[in-house]
């Protein structure tokens, strides 16, 4: 019995001591594989078991930062329309007017088949879509009799760029719109001078039966307001349908109802065709205020020596950019054969006391080259991507509150400069709407404090 109870002990204890060590050694290992598989050493398991030794992560590849200057910007077909003047003690001003063609919004209107042509009064009528800037803040709307062809009939599609200036001649000096002032309503409501309904009057008849025919004698509206040199200010946008936009011909025409004949009212509309609209924009950073402005931009010259501040911009409809640099390309050319697995940048957004714009912009664009020609009449406007340079494509990113800052995956973008498939060492950044909206943001460079950041995970071949 003795004996047997031993046996029994004994047993017991060796099953329950391999028990715990089996435990403690399968531990141990899932310690060791969750450790090598954590998130910075992205594709270290697709290694094969001999070369894990060899993955590196660095963060100490330089970047750097600038604020760089859009020189061109198509804005033809733009589903809004920009009017105002806004100033920032940071940004400076930006100023936005348009100009637009119309198109009948009929033909079988009978309109064209009364005599004389009774149009009693024209105004031009808006939808507000959104404000930026100070609600509700009092513009004077200026209308202009445009002068020139904004569509170009032959080539069918014209890129224009909008932060090229509206010359003199482009439009006809006296104003077409009475007096307005304009405070953000819903809707805008202008009557035109009697000058403007006189000109209707004198078109021939087929004007009012062929969009082509009418363009051909009435060229469009240039919309504009006063500037305006506060430190606040508003932009607003007006549009997104069709119809948006339009001119409303009110005129009167006999009818006979219930055997009587009457004269009734009606209305014949004029709208504002997208295609042949287009935005113009003024940037004038040099109006911000001296202790708070853009310090340096980019200068794109050979051989220009470039100041990298301890931030960098970026606003809309035009303005500036952030443009980043993967400054250690050259000396990472010099490791080469590697293999990169991941690169991770890391950028974060610059609080600032005086500025009351949220910076936080979400989500922002990057891509490689805007391709266009140095014309008023642009190539295209097209933006191509930075991971394959598509056309048309852009990549996004937005902003990670919890971890507070932006991530983007430059792997193959880093991974075709150091092969030499590409020469620019450099990509852009600016917010995703630039084209719709207007924002503003601050974002730390290279030369901050808290720098931007490349974080690569790769290994030698």
């Amino acid at each position: 019995m003795t004996r047997n109870k031993f046996s029994k002990d004994l047993s017991f204890f060796l099953r329950k001591h391999i028990s715990f060590q089996f435990l403690a050694v399968l531990v141990l290992l899932i310690s060791f594989n969750s450790c090598y598989n954590e998130p910075n050493t992205i594709g270290g398991d697709m290694i094969p078991g001999e070369d894990k030794t060899a993955i590196f992560i660095t963060d100490t590849f330089k970047v750097a930062a600038y604020t760089i200057k859009t020189d061109s910007i198509s804005t033809s077909a733009y589903g809004s329309a920009v009017l105002g003047c806004d100033n920032s003690d940071i940004f400076g001003k930006v100023k936005s007017d348009f100009m637009t063609e119309f198109a009948l919004s009929s033909t079988k209107d009978t309109f064209q088949k009364l005599p004389d042509r009774p149009i009693d009064s024209v105004f031009l009528e808006m939808n507000l879509a959104r404000t930026w800037g100070q609600k509700n803040h009092a513009i004077n709307v200026r209308i202009y009799r445009v002068n020139y062809d904004i569509y170009n009939s032959t080539t069918k599609i014209q890129y224009i760029n909008g932060l090229k200036d509206i010359t003199s001649d482009k439009y006809l000096p006296d104003e077409v719109g009475e007096s307005f002032v304009y405070s953000g309503e819903d809707s805008v409501r202008i009557r035109l001078k009697s000058t403007f309904v006189d000109f209707l009057k004198g078109l021939p008849d087929s004007a009012f039966i062929s969009h082509t025919v009418l363009q051909r004698y009435f060229k469009g509206l240039y919309i504009t307001s006063d500037d305006y040199n506060g430190n606040d200010g508003v932009l607003y946008f007006f549009g997104n349908k069709s119809d948006n936009i339009r001119l409303v011909l009110h005129h009167k025409r006999q009818t006979i109802r219930n055997g009587v004949q009457i004269e009734v009212d009606t209305v014949f509309n004029l709208l504002s065709v997208v295609s042949p609209r287009f935005n113009h924009y003024t940037h004038d950073y040099s109006s911000a205020r001296a202790d708070l402005k853009i310090n340096h931009f980019y200068d794109t010259t050979t051989n220009a020596v470039n100041v990298e501040d301890t931030v960098f911009y970026v606003d809309g409809l035009g303005g500036v950019r952030g443009m980043i640099k993967l400054k250690s390309a050259e000396q990472w050319r010099k490791l080469m054969p590697i293999a990169i697995h991941r690169a991770q940048l890391l950028f974060d957004v610059q609080p600032h006391s005086d500025y009351s714009p949220d910076s936080i912009i979400n989500p922002v664009s990057y891509y490689y080259k805007r391709i266009q020609d140095n014309d008023n009449t642009m190539a295209t406007d097209d933006l191509s991507k930075l991971l394959d340079y598509n056309i048309s494509n852009t990549n996004k990113v937005s902003y990670n509150k919890a971890k507070k800052y932006y991530s983007v995956d430059v792997k193959l973008h880093l991974q075709n400069i150091i092969k030499g498939k590409v020469k620019e060492d450099y990509f852009f950044l600016e917010p995703t709407d630039f084209k719709s909206n207007y924002r503003q943001g601050i974002f730390r460079t290279g030369n901050n404090s808290k720098p931007i950041k490349l974080i690569i995970t790769y290994s030698k071949l």
